[in-house]
């Protein structure tokens, strides 16, 4: 995670160094989330194909690829708990604990929401299944491209450096999707 002021007023300290010091574990939830959706919806149709395999299979994976998404999500968070000032309570302890809960129960609502949503989970496959490659940098793309259009204009506005990585335009899978596994 990249702690920096992602939006105008973006100055909670205490908030950013909970979601960093809480990142492994958020991407961890991203990552599982959203390969036990698409597993579930490949065993809901009986498909078991390569994909289907290939994430059946995937125990670990690089961070880095889930990265954006999840500087995104954590942005819209606090832009939209910007007015929740804790960090001038006495007990730091007490408001540590506060934003971990309610950063942790917000993360796993969210990512149940977006998990409904099939575009989302067609850039996850090919984000997890072509990492750090050109098919996967579009797919990253197309997922900030996604969750941008989900937070809206408020968000858009106020974080633009999302917008730019999201390329600003939509763009379908014209040569991805239907999607395989790339030939080894």
């Amino acid at each position: 995670m990249y702690v920096f002021e992602e939006f105008e007023g973006d100055n909670n300290k205490v908030l950013k160094n909970v979601q960093f010091n809480l990142y492994l574990d958020s991407v961890s939830i991203i990552f599982s989330k959203l390969k036990d959706c698409y597993l579930r919806s490949c065993e809901i149709l009986s498909i078991k194909n390569d994909i289907y395999r290939c994430l059946l299979s995937q125990k670990y994976f690089d961070h880095r690829i889930l990265q954006d998404a999840h500087d995104l999500i954590a942005a819209y968070y606090r832009l939209n708990r910007s007015t929740i000032n804790l960090q001038l309570l006495i007990n730091d302890k007490i408001t540590i604990d506060f934003f971990e809960n309610d950063w942790n129960y917000f993360l796993i609502n969210e990512i149940d929401k977006i998990s409904r949503c099939p575009y989302i989970v067609q850039d996850f496959v090919v984000i997890v299944t072509n990492p750090n490659n050109d098919t996967g940098m579009f797919g990253e793309s197309m997922l900030a491209y996604h969750l941008v259009d989900r937070y809206g204009p408020r968000f858009a506005k106020a974080c633009p450096r999302f917008v730019r990585k999201s390329g600003g335009t939509f763009y379908r899978y014209p040569k991805i999707w239907p999607y395989s596994l790339p030939k080894s």
